[in-house]
């Protein structure tokens, strides 16, 4: 059965996805007007019908009617046109478009993945960037650029916004087997460390009541927990080092008393990418060599993790609250645990 184009398929939902996925703001726009630009530039393509209608060419018309709106004297937002509500005037029932999209970015995935050898996805990745200038003859691909702009963001300058939105595309050409000298990292355990951490947060990380976190020892968590994490991307490093560990727990305070060390494994734990051995090789992504930096996105599944308690009223031994010391004791949980 041919579905046709109509303000129920272009919908707000479908508007607000298209807008995130190409990162514009259409905050104050009139999203009815963005709804009838688009009909009406499919409809100059002859797409009529959703069986027509593939990713490209909705990108295009969603991306050309935002720039008429853009050039208009005065656009408006329609009151009744808030995040999260109906539309005025939408009558009959809403097309769901989940399946939709999800189809439509399969499709552009699916013709990525399908290039040949030396196509559109190249040989090597990044080989522009690589150490070794045996490999620097091969530009980079369009593709291959985005990653890298993404996974430099993240790494230099711990700006993860264009990792995130890239990252079911990058996780996707792992999995395919695609560049897997760099973006599969290698199997086995990983750490994450967080210092300053609020109880309340530690509370839900850890599956633990505030009541049994108030405590004047490290302790060991045998924690099955799915890591739900407030960012969608998370680094994580594969050497188990104090000063490493001490380093990086400073970039993850929020100022409480808590300081937890996580402990997952790749690939089991979730969905991971990036082979540390290998970005250090390579120019732009090689600053923190010693971090032996893996890349989690989205929820990831604990197999253990240790934390101490800092008492507010009682710093006697800031060193050993904040410093190497406490990293290695909260090391040494992990360890004896893993030996019993």
């Amino acid at each position: 059965m041919k579905t046709p184009i109509t303000p129920q398929v272009i919908n707000q939902g479908l508007i607000e996805k298209i807008a995130a996925s190409m990162r514009l703001d259409i905050a104050g726009m009139n999203i009815e007007e963005l709804q009838a630009g688009v009909i009406a530039e499919l409809d100059n393509m002859e797409v009529r019908t959703t069986e027509s209608l593939d990713h490209k060419k909705l990108v295009g018309a969603f991306n050309r009617t935002y720039d008429n709106v853009l050039q208009s004297p005065v656009f408006y937002s329609s009151p009744d046109a808030e995040i999260g509500h109906p539309l005025q005037g939408a009558q009959g029932t809403q097309f769901d478009t989940t399946g939709l999209v999800e189809q439509l970015i399969k499709e552009e995935l699916n013709k990525m993945l399908d290039e040949p050898a030396g196509g559109p996805l190249g040989k090597v990745a990044f080989s522009p960037k690589r150490m070794d200038s045996a490999y620097r003859k091969e530009p980079n691909t369009k593709v291959e650029e985005s990653m890298f702009i993404a996974i430099h963001a993240h790494i230099y300058k711990n700006e993860p916004g264009l990792l995130k939105n890239m990252f079911p595309k990058i996780y996707a050409l792992a999995k395919a087997g695609k560049y897997p000298e760099i973006l599969s990292p290698p199997e086995g355990i990983v750490y994450r460390i967080l210092g300053g951490v609020s109880l309340k947060t530690a509370s839900k990380i850890l599956n633990l009541p505030i009541s049994e976190l108030k405590t004047d020892k490290v302790w060991y968590v045998d924690t099955k927990h799915v890591l739900q994490p407030r960012k969608f991307i998370q680094s994580w490093t594969s050497k188990p080092n104090a000063s490493v560990l001490e380093d990086l727990a400073l970039d993850n305070g929020e100022g409480g008393p808590i300081t937890i060390l996580l402990e997952a494994e790749v690939p089991a734990s979730g969905k991971f990418i990036l082979n540390p051995s290998a970005a250090c090789k390579i120019a732009g992504i090689n600053e923190f060599c010693d971090e032996s930096e893996t890349i989690s996105g989205g929820p990831v599944k604990l197999i253990g993790a240790s934390f101490h308690y800092s008492d507010p009223d009682n710093y006697r031994e800031p060193s050993y609250l904040s410093g190497t010391k406490l990293v290695k004791s909260l090391l040494a949980a992990l360890d004896y645990k893993a030996k019993k």
